[in-house]
C-alpha cells in the first residue's frame, strides 16, 4: 500500500470513530433536553458554551487548527441546540 492509501485508511478509521461518537453525543443531547424540560431550564447555557469553547481553544497549539476546531464546535453546539429543541417539541 502506498503512503497516500495508508493515510486515507487512517482518515477513514477516524471518520468512522467520529461518526459513532457524534451519534452518541446526539443521544446524550436528547437526554439533556429531557432533563432541561423536567427542570424548567433553558436550552441555551451560554456560560457552558463559552467554557467549552475556551477549553477546546486552549488544546489547539496551531492557530490555524484553533480557528478550525472552534468553527467545528460552534457548529456542533448549534446542531445540539436544534436537536434539543426538536426533541422537546416532539415530546410536548
Amino acid at each position: 500500500m502506498d503512503r497516500l492509501s495508508v493515510l486515507r485508511t487512517e482518515i477513514d478509521k477516524i471518520d468512522r470513530e467520529l461518526s459513532d461518537l457524534y451519534l452518541e453525543r446526539l443521544k446524550l443531547c436528547r437526554q439533556i433536553a429531557d432533563y432541561k424540560a423536567d427542570n424548567d431550564l433553558e436550552i441555551l447555557d451560554k456560560a457552558r458554551e463559552e467554557s467549552k469553547l475556551k477549553d477546546i481553544e486552549e488544546k489547539a497549539e496551531n492557530p490555524n487548527d484553533r480557528e478550525s476546531i472552534l468553527r467545528l464546535y460552534r457548529y456542533i453546539m448549534s446542531e445540539s441546540k436544534k436537536i434539543q429543541i426538536k426533541h422537546q417539541e416532539e415530546k410536548a
